[in-house]
C-alpha cells in the first residue's frame, strides 16, 4: 500500500511516558510523523494518553507537543470514553493494573481520581526500589518526601522517582 494511501496503523507503546513532556512530545511526534501520507501535512492533533493525570501536567505536554510544530489538545484517555460513548457529561473509568476516573465538574474543570497505575504498578522497579531503599515506609512518608522534592504533587513525586530510576 503506498503512503498517500489512508490505512490503520498500530504502533508499540510499551515504552510511552507522558513524563517528562520534552521526552513525551518527541515520542508521540516520532509515531506520528510515519502515519502521515506523502504530501500531506498535520497541523494539529488530539491526544488522549495515559499518564496524563492532571490539567496542568496535559497543559505542559500540549506546550511541548507544540514546541515540535503541532497545535495540541492533550487529555487522559479515561476522558475520551464519555464522547466516544455519544454522551455529554459522565465519568470514564479505565481499571486494570491500573484505575483512574476522568470527569468534569459543573464548571468545566477536569476532575481525577487514581491515577496511579501509569506511575507505580506499570513500573515494578520503582515499587522494588521503595521496598529496598525505604523498607517499612513510615505513615507520613510521601508528607516528608513531598516536603524535600519540588514537584507539585504524590503522582508527580512518584513520576519523578520511576525517571530517576530509569536513568
Amino acid at each position: 500500500m503506498s503512503k498517500s494511501a489512508s490505512r490503520p496503523v498500530e504502533l508499540p507503546s510499551h515504552d510511552w511516558s507522558a513524563s517528562p513532556v520534552d521526552r513525551a512530545a518527541a515520542w508521540l511526534r516520532r509515531r506520528l510523523d510515519p502515519c502521515v501520507p506523502l504530501g500531506a501535512e498535520v497541523v494539529a492533533v488530539g491526544i488522549g494518553a495515559q499518564g496524563c493525570d492532571s490539567t496542568e501536567h496535559s497543559t505542559r505536554l500540549a506546550k511541548a507537543i507544540g514546541d515540535h510544530g503541532l497545535h495540541a489538545v492533550v487529555v487522559n484517555d479515561a476522558e475520551l470514553l464519555v464522547p466516544a460513548a455519544g454522551l455529554v457529561a459522565g465519568i470514564g473509568v479505565i481499571a486494570g493494573t491500573g484505575a483512574i476516573g476522568v470527569g468534569r465538574d459543573a464548571t468545566g474543570e477536569t476532575l481525577f481520581a487514581g491515577g496511579w497505575g501509569s506511575v507505580i504498578v506499570h513500573q515494578p522497579r520503582l515499587a522494588h526500589a521503595f521496598r529496598r531503599r525505604i523498607g517499612r515506609a513510615h505513615p507520613r512518608l510521601s508528607v516528608r518526601l513531598l516536603d524535600e522534592q519540588p514537584v507539585a504533587g504524590a503522582v508527580a513525586l512518584a513520576r519523578r522517582l520511576a525517571n530517576a530510576i530509569d536513568r
